[in-house]
């Protein structure tokens, strides 16, 4: 996978009789982790095998034929970031799995229709994991950095996953911090009143300083961690909630090609696809029996986010 410091690669998806304008994907990709890389790749290796014919270009392609659109997809946060400095804000951009910071902080320096795909999961679909795996379990412990649950532009966050957990009849137990030293204290209070704790991304609060003591807190007062990644299952959460490279870029794919065919962009997505995993050994410790995660996914994709 060529990384975005290069030139770009520029997938030309031409026209067929009968269907919409071509489309030419400058496909920009980060290196920001091997995550990104993987999505990069496996975007790439779904648009040269689409459907409609896919030509694949160096460098920027030079001008468009008449009828040809121009839409960039940046992977990761620094291409994110390379092409909102180097574009000038010009031309149609989906961002692939930025951090809503980055993507939120220069999303105003570009004029044309941007789109962005999180991978986060809406937080009714982890809700919804809750109540099924563990449905006794009814008090959720949440901790995030204030900048991550009521920042100036994620005011809204924290009444979304209280409204959520109550549709279902669950009672969020929040906490919030404004720094790493903080995170201990924290989980301890959260513990003492809470029957399972909800990890969510958050940059300050999930670090390799503290995921491990948060995991040795909350297994020791018999709270199991439900983990928004697979790095955090391997860690010790009992479930993981999480999107793969191969689901994000089916889903950029998706967007890709509806765009193609004419439709807008949509402004905001969150995981579509996702994937549940189960730590055996973790479940086993705690005494807690848990469906097989086949059954807990097949469920979840029936529910309502």
């Amino acid at each position: 996978m060529i990384p975005f410091r290069v030139p770009l690669i520029v997938i030309a998806l031409l026209s067929l009789p009968g269907r919409a304008e071509g489309l030419v994907v400058r496909l920009l990709s980060s290196d920001d982790n091997s995550y990104m890389q993987r999505i990069g790749s496996n975007l790439e290796a779904l648009l040269r095998h689409a459907e409609a014919p896919i030509r694949v270009e160096s460098g920027n392609g030079g001008p468009l034929p008449k009828g040809v659109r121009r839409l960039t997809v940046t992977v990761g946060m620094k291409a994110w970031r390379s092409q909102a400095a180097e574009s000038g804000g010009e031309g149609a951009v989906l961002a692939v799995a930025p951090t809503r910071a980055a993507f939120e902080e220069l999303r105003p320096r570009m004029s044309g229709p941007v789109g962005v795909i999180y991978m986060d999961m809406p937080p009714g679909r982890f809700f919804n994991l809750i109540q099924t795996a563990m449905p006794q379990r009814t008090a959720v412990g949440m901790l995030a950095s204030v900048g991550t649950l009521v920042g100036p532009q994620s005011a809204p966050q924290l009444g979304r996953f209280e409204a959520s957990a109550a549709e279902r009849g669950l009672r969020l137990v929040s906490d919030k911090v404004n720094s790493e030293a903080e995170v201990g204290p924290a989980i301890e209070r959260l513990v003492r009143q809470s029957s399972v704790f909800l990890a969510i991304p958050d940059p300050l609060v999930h670090t390799v300083n503290t995921v491990q003591p948060l995991l040795l807190l909350t297994y020791r007062a018999n709270v199991p961690v439900i983990g928004y990644s697979e790095s955090y299952l391997k860690a010790g959460a009992i479930l993981a909630l999480y999107a793969t490279p191969e689901q994000i870029a089916q889903q950029a794919l998706e967007t890709i090609l509806a765009y193609r065919q004419g439709k807008a962009m949509p402004p905001t997505q969150t995981a579509r696809y996702f994937t549940v995993r189960i730590n055996d050994t973790v479940a086993r410790s705690l005494g807690i029996a848990l469906p097989q995660a086949t059954e807990l996914e097949e469920r979840l994709r029936q529910m309502r986010d």
